[in-house]
């Protein structure tokens, strides 16, 4: 069964020397409880390619079914509940409301999904405590490391315990002890749950690691075997 199938993906933005297509008939499945890695060279889409697979962005023609679900079919409101539900991101940058706690920023998207405030609550200390953080709980993005921080993110990432989710370079600002620390715990933690990742990296050992590894060049997905993924 594929948790994620994406077919004839094309997306383009206007610039000021005309058209760019940055997508152009891409493709993939991604099969449930596998791991998928996205290489590409800068400014190649791979950021375009995760923000419509998860519903962020809307392609210009072709179509996402994410748990048998056409993303883009959806209403707009319908499909950011949809979102809430069923996909979970962790960005390069963290994101994180500053004005609010570790434990306050991974809660929130449990209470937007529905969740009440006791199983909200519980659900993300279960899992700042996973990701190690669980004597951080009421410290604030400053006064967080950087890793800290992405960690919080992946936990918040995880809320609402994901069919799906979509990584872009999660380590690409952390040193290399931290990175391959992150690494490990965002595959642990989506193993265990049985969900998917597709996760978009510059590091060689982390596209290699996964079930099956893409390239993302001239708009469209090639799988890569035999050879260097990045």
């Amino acid at each position: 069964m594929y948790a994620l199938v994406a077919e004839n993906i094309w997306r383009s933005f206007k610039t000021g020397q005309g058209r760019l297509d940055v997508l152009s008939g891409a493709q993939m499945s991604v099969k449930r409880g596998s791991v998928v890695s996205v290489v590409g060279s800068s400014g190649s889409g791979k950021s375009t390619l995760l923000q419509v697979l998860g519903g962020l962005d809307r392609p210009d023609r072709g179509r996402v079914v994410v748990n048998g679900e056409d993303v883009h079919a959806l209403p707009e409101r319908a499909r950011a509940a949809f979102r809430a539900r069923t996909i979970g991101f962790v960005f390069q940058f963290h994101h994180l409301l500053p004005d609010f706690s570790a434990l306050e920023n991974v809660i929130i998207p449990g209470l937007i999904a529905g969740k009440g405030r006791r199983q909200a609550e519980h659900r993300a200390r279960f899992l700042l405590d996973s990701v190690g953080l669980g004597d951080r709980l009421t410290h604030r993005p400053a006064h967080l490391s950087g890793g800290e921080q992405q960690r919080v993110a992946v936990a918040r990432a995880l809320m609402n315990e994901p069919y799906l989710v979509l990584a872009d370079e999660p380590s690409g600002n952390l040193d290399t002890k931290n990175a391959a620390a992150l690494e490990d715990l965002l595959w642990g933690l989506v193993r265990s749950g049985d969900a998917s990742l597709i996760v978009v990296t510059h590091d060689e050992g982390l596209a290699r690691r996964a079930d099956l590894c893409i390239r993302l060049a001239g708009g469209v997905l090639e799988e890569v075997s035999g050879e260097s993924p990045v």
